[in-house]
């Protein structure tokens, strides 16, 4: 079967800690994420929970943003958009 290359950035703790799980199991780091591109395919998806949870600074944050966002909307001098000025605006 061909081969070819695949070049990425990813920080280097990261690629220690890869490596270290790796070599637990007696692989470098090809092999591993040979396997691991083979699971995907395999799986027809990611064989694992990629989950997205806020820290409790962001969640802070957004509760502070969407509060203010709710009371300019009170405001009577704000300006208003339709959507269709918003695409023409950024020509979308």
């Amino acid at each position: 079967m061909r081969t070819t290359s695949i070049t990425f950035n990813t920080e280097e703790a990261i690629k220690s800690m890869a490596a270290e799980i790796f070599s637990q199991f007696g692989l470098n780091m090809t092999s591993g994420l040979n396997l691991l591109l083979h699971a995907l395919v395999r799986e027809g998806g990611i064989g694992f929970a990629v989950e997205n949870k806020p820290s409790a600074e962001y969640e802070a944050w957004m509760k502070t943003k969407l509060a203010e966002s709710w009371e300019r909307r009170k405001d009577p001098d704000r300006t208003v958009y339709s959507l269709e000025e918003i695409r023409a605006r950024h020509n979308v």
